[in-house]
């Protein structure tokens, strides 16, 4: 097959782990450090444990990506300087990073340090990945959802691209998902998902309840080969939160089958490496993910049942036996030694691997024999006692007069100077030394005059009520626009707001793939024609398209373009975005710390909770392109809604109840917001109109009982204690 082989990278939830997945053949490992890293819950390793890890892989030859793909508080990023260093200066080969802010910061600091994005990011198409470059971007992880087209699409950048093809998958685009962090404060963003998507719902309120939101685990090797005609750079395995002995596991299985493709492209996968798989993990069989198809119910696990008996024996025989073949043995790195051993002189012990070598020299001379003399023999046996080192030697050569002798612990100690000695060698290439530390981004310049209102429309009866209110600016969700002529509606929609003095924005789509936007992209002109002042973006494609049109000033990035610190505010910046929206999991002791001067924060509204490409209408019965609301039941009878967005073939869930910051209004006064916004969904002219008066009274420092008018109960969201 004459095509690049891409690197098999494996996930390691441990030391142990990255030890096991190198010996059954990975050539890269992914592992988090104890901060910062998506698995917050995995054994992480600690420092020294973790630059000793580093130093194993260098010395087998494979590489180490350090996972700092969370999302970092402003209080936090010095932290992340002092805990990135030691590893960098160690060797580290690349970090995964999913927030903006702090790929501009590590470029900073460390200029040479290759980035990676992670699927946190949600990039989901070529502009995107060709922006990034200029921060130290090498690879891209695209988001999973991507298809075989698409993803080379984003290999036509000229960056590394890495494709996940084996593990679990999420039901929500990656970095996309509050799910977790609202139901129970431990955020996914933050590497502390529970997983509420694995627990079973209700669809529009029909029993039984089943795990509409769980998809089957990934396993794409059948597909392998096109994706290294591709030229797909990097394969990659999930499972950091899983056993070592799974991942070591799976990654025989892709070895395998990555060297015989080598050879010949049409060798076949046998149906006992299936089941082997099958054996190691599975929820209710394998899907081949979304290189082929954009979901379907063929993708989801909604009935998994449990393991019978049989499967369990099965499984615990598999384990020990890859646990007996990657865990407790190790293969030892090969060398050679030549030493040199004669009465009257220093014993020399020279040894070499690859281009590497090191001589150690004894400190005291070699004695001539009274009785009995070390043969070449001996101490060629002497020496190839090397077991703990790492090493073992391939060929021994001895020079000596055969009368000499050396006490045994004499030759040890030499043997151990030259195996660290070449050690330090092999490593030294590795090496690096830190850079002056720049300056963090932190000057705060909040507003000092009374936040104005924004309001969030997603239908005209919300519009209308908003324009008879004392709002500021109105956002209308593209999807209330006509699809055909979207302009005709937005002239309806400037000509009621500009008769009030009030702002018009749209809203774009939460996700850009598949050419979907470019209808969108085309009517920008028309659309300021019209009266739109602005557009209120939710992804890194449109942001990057709009601001390389020259719409850069016209841009307010929402929640989901996360800016938790000053660094993402001022990657913004520097590319001409003067509008943001305060992330939806600060608490307000974090967002004193944020420069809010040009911000929004939102007050009121049902959060979203999950954007997926996965559909519970399609799971169950099939797709009617009919754009509604559907209702998840969970086990505490709360109804979740969940928004068909069917033009742009995404959903949107929601949470049961909404936000609502009125009784903190001076509170939020104080943060020095330019702006508050009230997010409206599925409510009608008359709630909606409720709601606006109780935030003009709460927001001019009136009194406004909205306890009792949010009869179905509302949330304060993270604004106490923030996110875990």
């Amino acid at each position: 097959m004459n095509v690049k082989i891409p690197e098999l990278l494996a996930p390691a939830g441990s030391a142990e782990g990255l030890r096991a997945v190198i010996a059954a053949g990975a050539d890269a490992v992914y592992i988090g450090g104890s901060k910062f890293g998506a698995r917050a819950y995995a054994d992480n390793p600690g420092e020294q444990d973790l630059l000793e890890a580093i130093d194993f892989a260098h010395l087998h030859g494979k590489a180490v990506y350090l996972t700092v793909n969370t999302l970092i508080r402003q209080d936090e990023l010095g932290e992340l300087a002092a805990f990135l260093e030691p590893y960098y200066e160690r060797g580290l080969d690349a970090v995964l990073v999913q927030d903006l802010g702090v790929v501009r910061f590590l470029h900073r600091l460390f200029p040479d340090l290759p980035i990676h994005t992670s699927t946190q990011m949600t990039v989901t198409g070529r502009e995107t990945s060709e922006f990034l470059k200029k921060y130290g971007v090498t690879r891209i992880v695209p988001a999973r959802e991507l298809s075989i087209d698409e993803i080379a699409a984003v290999k036509q950048t000229g960056l590394e691209v890495e494709v996940f093809i084996h593990g679990a998958l999420c039901y929500c685009y990656s970095g996309q998902c509050l799910f977790s962090s609202a139901l129970g404060g431990r955020s996914g963003n933050r590497g502390r998902c529970a997983q509420p998507c694995r627990l079973t719902y209700e669809l529009n309120g029909k029993k039984p309840a089943k795990e509409f939101l769980s998809p089957r685990d990934l396993c794409a090797l059948d597909h392998v080969p096109a994706l290294m005609r591709l030229g797909v750079d990097s394969l990659k395995i999930e499972g950091r939160m899983k056993q070592p002995e799974y991942a070591a596991g799976v990654v025989s299985i892709y070895r395998k089958y990555l060297d015989l493709w080598k050879k010949d492209s049409s060798i076949k996968v046998s149906e006992e490496d299936r089941r082997i798989l099958l054996d190691l993990y599975n929820r209710e069989g394998f899907t081949d993910g979304y290189l082929y198809r954009h979901n379907g119910p063929e993708m989801m696990a909604v009935n998994r049942p449990s393991l019978t008996d049989r499967e369990n024996s099965s499984r615990r025989e598999l384990y020990a036996s890859l646990r007996e073949r990657y865990l407790t043995k190790e293969d030892p790195l090969e060398a050679e030694a030549s030493a040199v051993f004669y009465a009257g002189a220093p014993m020399v012990l020279s040894l070499s691997r690859g281009d590497a070598s090191f001589t150690a020299v004894g400190d005291q001379d070699v004695q001539t024999a009274q009785s009995k003399p070390m043969t070449r023999e001996k101490i060629a046996s002497q020496l190839a006692k090397t077991g703990g080192s790492g090493f073992c030697f391939r060929e021994i050569s001895v020079e000596t007069d055969e009368s000499s002798f050396l006490p045994v612990g004499v030759l040890n100690s030499v043997r151990r100077s030259a195996l660290a000695g070449l050690r330090e060698e092999l490593l030294q290439g590795y090496r690096r030394r830190s850079a002056k530390k720049p300056e963090l981004t932190g000057l705060i310049k909040n507003n000092k005059t009374a936040p104005y209102l924004q309001v969030l429309a997603a239908s005209e009866e919300q519009f209308l009520a908003a324009s008879e209110s004392a709002v500021s600016e109105i956002i209308a969700e593209y999807t209330m626009l006509d699809t055909e002529a979207p302009e005709k509606t937005l002239k309806k929609l400037a000509h009621i707001s500009g008769n009030k003095g009030i702002g018009l924005r749209i809203a774009f789509p939460r996700i850009n793939r598949e050419g979907r936007l470019e209808r969108i992209y085309q009517k920008i002109p028309a659309f300021i024609e019209a009266g739109v002042s602005g557009f209120l973006i939710r992804d890194p494609e449109s942001f990057v398209r709009l601001a390389e049109a020259g719409y850069a000033s016209m841009i307010e990035a929402d929640a989901n373009l996360y800016t938790w610190n000053n660094e993402a505010l001022e990657f913004f910046r520097e590319n001409g975005i003067t509008r943001f929206t305060a992330p939806y999991e600060l608490s307000g002791g974090m967002l004193k710390l944020r420069d809010n001067s040009d911000s929004v924060m939102t007050v009121y509204g049902r959060l979203p909770l999950m954007v997926s490409a996965q559909c519970p209408k399609k799971t169950t019965g099939g797709c009617n392109h009919k754009k509604e609301f559907l209702f998840l039941t969970d086990r505490k009878r709360a109804k979740i809604p969940v928004k068909t967005e069917c033009d742009f073939c995404y959903n949107v869930i929601y949470n049961s109840v909404p936000l609502c910051l009125f009784g903190d209004a001076e509170t939020i006064r104080k943060l020095g917001f330019r702006a508050v916004r009230l997010e409206f969904t599925d409510e009608t002219k008359k709630e909606t109109e409720t709601v606006l008066g109780l935030a003009v009274s709460a927001f001019s420092g009136e009194s406004a009982d909205f306890r009792t008018a949010l009869k179905g109960g509302y949330t304060r969201g993270h604004f106490t204690k923030g996110a875990e």
